[in-house]
């Protein structure tokens, strides 16, 4: 009988190690069941990718900007292997770069010397770039968001000249740059996760402060249903499941319920130190984000930089990287247990991109 059992507890036991490894290994971390405060770093990379990388949805390949901002730049893109970076465009300057959701292609703004701009696109199975909104007369073209699917793209017509958000237009077209339909007017629109909503931003006189501000707005596909958000946010990044927004506030970083207009304030101390680059875990439980300290807040002379991660409720707030001789900033949640991070490593002048793996405690 005794062996009968021993036997039958050898499968559960032999379960049990498969799952912690699975926890741990392998890239397949449950953010979900291990809070913020309860993870650590396992095990830090150091790579070859340059620091400027910009990741694909499913952390296998990056893109990057090279060159100078006065000058041509190159779009390169590479593997975490390394083995060469392949030039996939060169021409006018480069803005921004964004990721398909399915990772097949990328889309970038570009503009001239003459400050007009158009939205480019690189099809990995072509290999071949194609212009799909181009700059024509008096208009530049920038500032573009996919769909959720991937079928749709948003972006602003901006006139030559023009700087006020209330100037500025914006699209909705295909995702070849078809069938372009005026959706309204403001900059920085961004696809929800859900498909339903677009969140962008307007310049607007408050006649209470006589000054102009430019609230965060809302408003659905089909041209309906605009509003304000209140306490809105700067520079906003939507949630994996599109329920909330994140962004930066007078005392740190805010997390918005969409639904609900609840939010969440998470603040690290003040006295010279302040949230910078943030962005959510794969699975919305959390956020990661770049803390500054500040050696002499009068003078603003950077002392430190390190990862901090946070429950997106606001509670656990963790530093992953407490080091004074290595600066991480730019984090880039590249896998459920891996964040890749821009070093500055102090003491050999060397700047370099480096893995974080994740672990419990």
């Amino acid at each position: 009988m005794r062996k009968f059992k021993l036997l039958m507890l050898f499968p559960l036991f032999l379960l049990a190690i498969i799952f912690a490894s699975a926890i741990v290994q392998g890239g397949s971390l449950s953010l979900k069941d291990v809070p913020a405060q309860d993870l650590k770093v396992a095990r830090v990379i150091e790579t070859d990718i340059p620091p400027e990388a910009i990741w694909s949805p499913d952390g296998k390949r990056y893109v990057c900007i090279q060159g100078k901002r006065e000058s041509i730049k190159s779009l390169v893109l590479g593997t975490r292997e390394v083995k060469g970076l392949n030039k996939i465009y060169s021409g006018s300057k480069i803005w921004k770069v964004l990721w398909s959701p399915d990772g097949t292609k990328i889309m970038f703004p570009t503009r001239n010397y003459n400050r007009y701009g158009q939205i480019m696109l690189y099809d990995f199975s072509k290999e071949a770039v194609e212009v799909l909104v181009s700059g024509k007369g008096n208009f530049s073209y920038t500032r573009p968001s996919w769909s959720s699917d991937g079928r749709q793209i948003v972006y602003c017509e901006r006139p030559v000249g023009k700087v006020r958000s209330s100037d500025i237009r914006i699209y909705i077209a295909n995702a070849d740059g078809s069938s372009p339909r005026y959706l309204t007017n403001g900059v920085d629109p961004t696809w929800s996760p859900k498909g339903d909503k677009i969140l962008f931003m307007r310049s607007e006189y408050n006649p209470t402060t006589k000054r102009w501000g430019s609230p965060t707005r809302l408003i659905n596909p089909d041209g309906t249903g605009e509003r304000e958000l209140k306490n809105g946010v700067a520079e906003p990044k939507w949630s994996p499941d599109g329920s909330k927004l994140c962004g930066f506030c007078k005392v740190g970083l805010r997390v918005i319920d969409v639904a609900e207009g609840k939010t969440i304030d998470i603040t690290i101390g003040g006295n010279g130190r302040f949230p910078d680059e943030f962005c959510w875990s794969p699975d919305g439980s959390k956020i990661v984000f770049e803390e500054t300290e500040l050696s002499d807040p009068s003078e603003g002379i950077i002392g430190d930089e390190d990862i901090w991660v946070v429950n997106a409720d606001g509670t656990g707030l963790n530093n992953l990287t407490d080091t004074d001789d290595i600066w991480e900033s730019n984090p880039a949640w590249i896998s459920p247990n891996e964040i890749a991070v821009t070093a500055d490593i102090r003491g050999q002048a060397k700047t370099c991109t480096m893995i974080l793996e994740l672990t419990t405690k």
